[in-house]
């Protein structure tokens, strides 16, 4: 997991990897620094870094952020006025993900015809058809790609997880107002919510572990095996008012824990691991322990002493808020140059390390 406006990071219904709409609510710093985090996470795993071997888990840090944002702004709309405007929601995520999204297709596309092999040029278009319908991860999973190998990938090969998003956020309202009428009446509607939302959560975990083993592209690409990351988040959402409750001294040790849950794998996982399945579980809860307790926005004191400390510094701020776009160019940029000099062998450390930062 998402950036060419100026993003500050608010509860809203967006991507977090795509800038927000306007708000007034306060700024979540953490979850703009953990933003920040997951697109160097993946900068790093696409130039080559030995240290960041594990770095795609940047994205799941992106989806379970996406699930507690989305959520939160459902939850808020179906407690004040009983509904979801369906197609205002659409209408609007439309608005803040298609020009730069579109801008990024079209670039690449041009771009293909001057540094690629006439003979890719058609299945590279067919790929960037396949990202402008934000269905790019259905075609990478039919053909069985591997996305963690890097052997003349698709320029358009971190769509997927664009896809994967779009196509959650699709379903995801219909979900929750569907589960707000069956609770209809009962005095316990949240925790009945969340439940419904937590048998959704394990059902498709499960799923993912099982596919990761037997079909492991259609595992890694599949949003049925990734919906489960989303709706870690959503649970998060679901139950902020309790987590509240936790003293502060224990709410800012959990989101250090949080915070190292991230980076662990990032570190130690590689293409090599059998991804998502068992695996993915250390950075979704990382991040969504990162999200329940490391924030400010609940009013908590001293908030430097929890991970915000790190994570509302600066240069994440200004990372994190321009984490979409760099998402959309940095991949296009890598792959396109590679191809062109035809190495036949992964970039230099150096060389990716240079594009990752021209990129920005």
């Amino acid at each position: 997991m998402s950036t060419s406006a100026r993003v500050t990071t608010r509860v809203t219904s967006r991507s977090p990897a795509t800038p927000p709409a306007v708000s007034r609510r306060p700024i979540r710093t953490d979850i703009q620094g953990l933003r920040a985090l997951a697109i160097i996470l993946v900068l790093l795993n696409h130039a080559g870094a030995p240290f960041a071997a594990g770095g795609f888990v940047g994205v799941d840090v992106f989806f379970v952020i996406s699930g507690f944002l989305i959520s939160t702004h459902l939850l808020e709309s179906l407690h004040n006025t009983g509904r979801i405007h369906f197609l205002r929601f659409y209408v609007a995520r439309a608005r803040r993900i298609l020009p730069a999204a579109l801008v990024t297709i079209a670039a690449t596309a041009v771009a293909s015809f001057f540094v690629v092999s006439p003979l890719r040029i058609t299945e590279i278009l067919h790929d960037g058809i396949a990202a402008a319908l934000y269905v790019p991860n259905v075609v990478f999973a039919v053909r069985e790609t591997n996305y963690l190998a890097g052997t003349a990938p698709s320029p358009f090969q971190h769509f997927w997880s664009l896809g994967v998003e779009e196509q959650f956020y699709l379903v995801w309202p219909v979900l929750l107002f569907a589960l707000f009428v069956l609770t209809r009446g009962s005095r316990r509607r949240m925790p009945l919510m969340l439940t419904g939302v937590g048998v959704i959560a394990v059902a498709t975990c499960v799923a993912g572990i099982v596919a990761t083993a037997d079909a492991p592209s259609l595992a890694f690409f599949s949003p049925h095996t990734r919906a489960w990351e989303f709706a870690v988040g959503a649970l998060i959402a679901g139950a902020a008012p309790t987590l509240k409750l936790v003293p502060t001294y224990l709410a800012h040790a959990l989101s250090w824990v949080g915070l190292v849950l991230v980076v662990i794998p990032a570190v130690a996982y590689s293409a090599a691991t059998h991804y998502p399945g068992w695996a993915a579980l250390l950075p979704v809860i990382g991040t969504a322990t990162v999200i329940a307790f490391g924030t400010s926005a609940s009013g908590r004191a001293a908030p430097s002493r929890g991970a915000v400390a790190i994570l509302g510094l600066r240069p994440l701020q200004f990372i994190g808020a321009i984490s979409y776009s760099l998402y959309l160019v940095h991949w296009p940029i890598v792959t396109l140059v590679h191809e062109h000099v035809g190495l036949g062998q992964p970039l230099p450390l150096a060389a990716g390390l240079l594009l990752a930062a021209l990129s920005i």
